[in-house]
């Protein structure tokens, strides 16, 4: 009983830890910054309440206010946020016409909207869902190519008399320039459909999508495999992972197919995929990603191959395009997913999706081996994903940086994970920091700490390490043994608060080159949409026991 009562009192001591460590600035008056803004259009689009905007939601912040960093041309008072969304708009939000999308918002993050005040909008998440209100608003499908785009925004999104459609593309094209396809690990297999229903002109706009997809990453870090699937005998592996090719090679490969212009056998297009991963050289650490692209269902009908991929722990992105593909289908080639699937209406579209495919595959972290370093590289606002199985001992994270500054940070669930300055539970601390087993001994299953790395300086270099067991370099900071510490030791550094409203995702010159993040004052309501979840699941379980002891 002893025993017991030591870890139901560790379990609190942790949970109430996790609570003052974890920050959410989508719910901080006044929080600023890239950071911010990919949250709040992340936590927007995960749920799924609106249909996908195609990047629009997250352009409009940009470009009204370069995310929360450019003062606002209109007089005070101005509580559109970082939206910048008018009075007038914000009061839209509220038509009768959207009670079915008040409802969704009440269930996934309780908030009833009818109560909200313009003032609210100052914070992120706010402003977020009313500008994604009120274009809901306005009973139009959002287009998906930017030059349409910016048409929409200038006519009924935009307040600004002087500014127009070029504005829009300018900004939006500004923010491309800042902010560079990543350089992140990973091995890649492309696989396209080639079928008699893609049409021959459509086949050369995928080749040069295919052609531009490969380019925005980098040969150094990444491999690249290549499937292209019509029928059974047309559908052909056109390069390897291990194909040694430089980049020229690879997009002199792509050109010179011919269209294939037969049936749509994806399922076979699925078992070439698995011979192009089972057939390479494994890398430790580098995520095995795929993505496919179609524009129809299978023919003959079936995807069974899929599940060989997952065996395989592959990651698995579809892409669906024209308005005869089957949803439900591409549910399935994306393991029922459905943050992983996409729907594009024409081909055309491809020139501005490889972008958004470069995005969302770097998210899919890294899984390096345990007590083994890893050297790493970053551009200037660039991130990197890790993710860790947290042992019986639990482990240490080491982060140093060997030249720029870079800062970290870490998540303890899978609801996020790809943490960063504006939606953590901890911060990476130069000395180390250790992640308690705790949860993995009461819960009896397996725990997985997820970490991101970013850099802010032109060039980054930095080492990585998970080490098992508490080897964090300074003393503890309890009588514990350093072998069995009972709270998490935190990368924080700082107590000062950040003013609300000054607050940004920004980051203090630390230790060695890392970067620490400071802790806005009215984080906790953030904190509690993840840790109170698991601290909740926790202490339930804990209860169990009790009653059975």
């Amino acid at each position: 009983m002893k025993s017991f009562t030591f870890q139901l009192v560790t379990v609190l001591l942790l949970f109430v830890e996790l609570i003052s460590a974890g920050i959410d600035q989508s719910l901080v008056e006044n929080a600023k910054g890239k950071n911010v803004v990919e949250l709040v259009v992340e936590k927007i689009q995960k749920t799924h309440i609106f249909d996908d905007d195609y990047g629009f939601l997250r352009r409009i912040a940009y470009v009204e206010t370069k995310d929360g960093e450019e003062i606002s041309e209109f007089p005070r008072p101005n509580y559109g946020g970082l939206w910048n969304v008018a009075e007038i708009q914000y009061n839209r939000s509220k038509d009768f016409s959207l009670t079915e999308f008040h409802g969704k918002i009440k269930t996934e993050y309780n908030i009833n909207w009818i109560q909200t005040a313009w003032q609210d909008l100052l914070k992120p998440l706010y402003s977020g869902l009313a500008a994604r209100l009120f274009l809901q608003s306005l009973n139009v499908e959002i287009p998906q190519k930017l030059e349409d785009q910016a048409k929409l925004w200038d006519q009924r999104y935009s307040r600004h008399d002087l500014w127009d459609n070029r504005t829009f593309i300018n900004r939006t094209d500004e923010y491309d320039d800042l902010n560079p396809p990543c350089s992140g690990k990973m091995d890649l297999v492309i696989v396209l459909d080639g079928s008699g229903s893609v049409g021959e002109a459509n086949f050369e706009l995928c080749k040069r999508f295919v052609i531009d997809l490969i380019g925005s990453y980098s040969l150094k870090t990444v491999r690249h495999g290549f499937v292209i699937f019509a029928s059974e005998e047309d559908t052909k592996i056109v390069f390897e992972l291990d194909n040694f090719m430089e980049m020229e090679e690879l997009k002199q490969e792509v050109l010179k197919l011919t269209y294939p212009d037969s049936k749509t056998h994806t399922n076979v297009a699925l078992q070439k995929a698995f011979e192009v991963f089972s057939k390479s050289e494994p890398r430790q650490g580098a995520p095995r990603v795929m993505t496919i692209f179609t524009d129809g269902e299978s023919n003959p009908k079936g995807v069974e191959n899929i599940e060989l991929l997952k065996k395989l722990n592959v990651s698995s992105y579809a892409v669906g395009i024209s308005d005869q593909i089957n949803y439900e289908e591409l549910q399935e080639l994306a393991y029922g997913n459905q943050a992983n699937v996409f729907t594009l209406e024409n081909f055309e579209v491809l020139a501005e999706f490889f972008r958004r495919i470069n995005e969302e595959t770097c998210k899919v972290p890294q899984k390096p081996a345990l007590n083994e370093p890893v050297e790493d590289a970053l551009n200037k606002g660039e991130k990197r994903y890790y993710s860790f199985s947290v042992p019986e001992g639990g482990i240490t994270i080491a982060l140093e940086a060997t030249e720029g500054q870079i800062a970290g940070y870490y998540s303890l669930s899978e609801n996020n994970p790809n943490p960063s300055s504006a939606f953590h539970d901890g911060i990476l601390a130069a000395e180390g920091t250790f992640i308690h087993p705790i949860m993995k001994r009461i819960l009896d299953q397996e725990f997985e700490v997820y970490l991101s790395v970013e850099g802010f300086s032109g060039t980054n270099n930095y080492v990585i390490e998970a080490m098992e067991g508490y080897q964090v370099s300074s003393p503890p900071t309890t009588e514990e043994s350093p072998e069995d510490p009972d709270t998490t030791t935190e990368g924080e550094d700082s107590d000062e608060e950040s003013s609300t409203d000054e607050t940004t995702d920004e980051a203090d010159e630390g230790t060695s080159g890392t970067k620490t993040t400071q802790k806005p004052e009215d984080s906790t309501l953030g904190a509690l949409s993840v840790t109170v979840t698991m601290g909740l699941l926790i202490l339930g379980i804990v209860g169990t026991k009790v009653l059975t002891l």
